[in-house]
């Protein structure tokens, strides 16, 4: 079916839509679309995350039984056939600061010390400055020790020619999907790879660092 939405669309799911998992009405939900996929059948379905107001107000029936059920209750993927554009009540980064909020209540204080620590550095972020991963990519420029030996993860070493091993010279900006990235020296020649797919030495400041943003970024 052919449609006119894009990336970065506020839109609003239709009345009477139901959630299959759950069973709760989402009709008059609101948010924006960040990415479309196929399903099985041909079908085009939207990637969306609620918006602030969307968060704040939903039943907290819902939200208890999206984590009892280990499914995320910040957004959602969604049939595009649902959806009606809307008009936005807040900013993107006023989205992501409530979705990390709510995060940092219901998930991430649940989920062991590595958690718990994860908590205690978004609280020190201030929410009044940039997005949430901007906040984050401030706090690896002010924790890593730049620049560092790291190893890749396995999946990458085919794109490095087969070298797991490499030098991250500095951050290179940020990607809402992807996350932050980081422009790493391997064989001699420069390349971008997210952080994510970085291993500092273990052991290293670097090291918990990086694990405090991917356990961030895993979980959010």
């Amino acid at each position: 079916m052919e449609h006119s939405l894009t990336k970065h669309d506020v839109v609003q799911i239709k009345p009477g839509v139901i959630d299959l998992k759950s069973g709760f009405d989402l009709g008059g939900w609101q948010g924006r679309i960040y990415d479309f996929f196929d399903d099985e059948d041909g079908n085009l379905v939207a990637y969306m995350r609620w918006d602030s107001q969307t968060i704040k107000t939903m039943p907290d029936e819902f939200r208890r039984y999206c984590i009892d059920n280990r499914l995320s209750w910040v957004d959602i993927l969604i049939g595009t056939e649902n959806l009606t554009p809307a008009t936005p009540r807040d900013t993107i980064d006023e989205a992501d600061w409530e979705r990390a909020r709510t995060q940092s209540i219901y998930l991430w204080s649940h989920l062991g010390e590595s958690g718990k620590k994860v908590c205690s550095i978004f609280d020190a972020f201030p929410s009044n400055e940039g997005s949430v991963l901007q906040a984050w990519e401030k706090y690896l420029k002010q924790h890593l020790s730049l620049p560092f030996s790291a190893t890749l993860k396995k999946r990458e070493r085919f794109s490095a020619r087969g070298s797991s091993k490499c030098i991250v010279h500095d951050l290179n900006g940020s990607d809402e999907i992807y996350g932050i990235a980081a422009l790493v020296e391997i064989n001699h020649q420069r390349i971008v790879l997210p952080i994510t797919d970085i291993h500092a030495p273990r052991g290293s400041k670097n090291y918990d660092t990086l694990a405090n943003y991917k356990f961030w970024f895993t979980n959010q």
